[in-house]
């Protein structure tokens, strides 16, 4: 366990209200407030507390990928381990939510990418739940920049209101051809041209 702070990477799922959240338990549909949110283990575990999260040797704790090439190489080549998976919309959602995400053929994508800010105690991966390059921390708020995916072009005023330091970027592609658009656009942010 260290407690250093991490800038990295994530995806999440937009709310009602502008507000995004986490797709996965114990944050699934839970509001990513401004300041941010605090990590809780909720696997019954004898070593630690539910407020130890996270805990070495556990799956808990909130995932940042510090690099966003780990985090888009995850969504395509790791998808149960990331946890997009077409099953998962059917899960959150049921079926209106899964049919409307088929319509829009965004099953295998997120609703949003973009950086979080991560600090407190972190962890590494947990080699049996995350993706490779995964760090695991104690608490986390919305980062700088986020990633829209198109079909939900409309909810960029609400997202602004709710997280006004964050810059939102509405995807011109969808599915899998937008996360190759982000992978892009940050290139294009890291080696300016001259």
């Amino acid at each position: 366990m260290n407690e250093t702070g991490v800038t990295g990477w994530r995806y999440w799922q937009v709310l009602t209200q502008g507000y995004l959240g986490g797709l996965h338990t114990p944050h699934a549909r839970q509001p990513w407030y401004p300041d941010g949110i605090e990590a809780v283990c909720n696997q019954d575990r004898d070593t630690h507390a539910p407020d130890q999260a996270p805990w070495p040797d556990c799956e808990c704790g909130i995932r940042i990928m510090p690099r966003l090439d780990d985090l888009l190489d995850g969504i395509e080549d790791h998808p149960a381990r990331t946890g997009i998976t077409r099953r998962v919309w059917r899960v959150i959602g049921g079926a209106g939510y899964y049919q409307d995400r088929l319509m829009h053929g965004v099953l295998d994508v997120p609703d949003v990418i973009g950086q979080a800010i991560g600090w407190g105690r972190t962890e590494d991966a947990c080699p049996w739940d995350d993706p490779p390059g995964t760090v695991r921390v104690q608490h986390a708020r919305v980062g700088p920049v986020i990633y829209l995916s198109q079909h939900l072009a409309r909810m960029a005023p609400a997202i602004r209101r709710r997280y006004p330091g964050t810059r939102v970027h509405v995807g011109h592609e969808r599915g899998l051809p937008w996360l190759d658009e982000i992978h892009a656009s940050q290139q294009a942010v890291a080696e300016p041209s001259s």
